[in-house]
């Protein structure tokens, strides 16, 4: 089963207190409809671009195209803005 929890990382004046130990919250899990989301919002992009190259050609997709398509499959997100 796959749990997706957003990371939220705060501290407190009683965080602080113990040391600036902090003490796990367990979050509620993700409803289904929401981790649905989660996941189409990543896979979308992959899902696209091999339609787009299947439709345009039957060669298989060029090496730069596979290690896109492999980076989208394995949910590394893109990088929009030249760092």
């Amino acid at each position: 089963m796959v749990v997706f929890k957003d990371a939220k990382h705060s501290s407190s004046a009683a965080d602080e207190a113990d040391g600036g130990k902090r003490k796990a919250k367990r979050e509620p899990p993700l409803s289904w409809p929401q981790a649905l989301r989660k996941i189409r919002s990543w896979m979308q992009p992959y899902v696209m671009l091999l339609r787009y190259w299947r439709a345009y050609t039957d060669l298989p997709p060029p090496e730069e195209l596979r290690a896109l398509l492999s980076r989208l499959f394995a949910a590394e997100g893109l990088q929009l803005y030249v760092q």
